[in-house]
Order: C-alpha cells, then structure tokens, then sequence
C-alpha cells in the first residue's frame, strides 16, 4: 500500500493546511471549550479610552523630537508640524484636544497662530513654550498669556510641570465638552 501512494503523494498530503476547528481548549482543568473567533476578536473601539491627541507646532527639529518623545511616552498621541500655517491646516483637517506651539517659527510664529486661533470658538486648548535663551522669551509668554494662551512654559522643559499641567488642562477641557 505504501509503495503505490509514491514519495511525492505523502509530501503534498502533509502540506495541506489542517481544516480549522472551531474551537479551542482554552487554560488548564476542566478543558473548557472557547469559540475560536472570541479569541480573535480584539477589544471594542468602546473600550479602549482615546488617547488625548495634542499638534505639537515647533521650529526646532531637536525640541520637537524631545517633546514628542516625552509626551508618547506618557500616552499622547501627537501630530508635528514647524510652523503656524501648518499647524492652521492640520487643525482644520484633524480633531486636536490640545495645541503645543512654540513662539519663533517661519512663516506665522506662535503670536499669530494664537490670534487666529482665538478667532475660531472651538479651537483647543493652547499651551505656549518659548526658549529660555532667547531675552525677550518672559515678553513673548506674557504676551502668549494675554492672547488666550492656557498654559506657558519655558524651553528646556521640565517634565514634571508640563505633564501636569497638561493632564489638567486636558481634563478640564474634556469636561467642557461634555458639557456643550
């Protein structure tokens, strides 16, 4: 019987893939039974918790690349962008819970991007960082403040004060929201 299945026959007959079975013998015990289609189903869009989404809008490559390393380390989801007018753009494209703008940027600097922001009534939550080597950053955050700015920070940031400040800007603005 052996000789006239040939060599090749049994290859070809072990490479077919095994039918899938339903279901699957699931932990130790009494070897219950689990549909195997539960196991692949992964949880609900309703019940993960949307990760807070902030446009980080800084000139600097390397102050961007640090922000946004810290900030997706601590579970923020961020969008980048080096100058005011993208970062308009991308706020009217996109749903944004938070915008993390430096001041000195080409083509519209943090200033101008907070006036036109202030022009739009749902507009997120604005915190401002200036660099701290520039004379005149302490001018441009006071400015910052009165434009509408949330939050002001100077640059190199420490983390501590930023992420807090962050987490409750971010949760008051969500409880606005619920509100409206």
């Amino acid at each position: 019987m052996h000789s006239a299945m040939g060599q090749d026959d049994f290859i070809r007959r072990r490479r077919q893939p095994a039918r899938p079975r339903p279901f699957v013998r699931r932990g130790s015990g009494k070897g219950r039974l689990i549909r195997r289609q539960y196991l692949r189903a992964g949880p609900g869009p309703s019940s993960a918790p949307r990760r807070p989404a902030i446009l980080l809008a800084y000139a600097d490559r390397a102050g961007r690349s640090l922000l946004t390393a810290l900030l997706m380390r601590h579970g923020y989801e961020i969008t980048q962008c080096d100058n005011g007018q993208e970062a308009l753009l991308r706020l009217h494209k996109g749903r944004f819970d938070l915008v993390l703008s430096g001041l000195l940027m080409p083509h519209m600097d943090g200033l101008e991007l907070m006036r036109n922001l202030r022009r739009s009534r749902l507009a997120p939550p604005v915190v401002v960082v200036a660099e701290a080597g520039n004379p005149l950053a302490q001018v441009y955050l006071r400015l910052a403040a009165l434009l509408g700015a949330t939050s002001t920070h100077a640059f190199p940031v420490n983390p501590a004060p930023l992420l807090t400040s962050l987490h409750g800007i971010l949760q008051h603005h969500a409880a606005q929201t619920r509100m409206v």
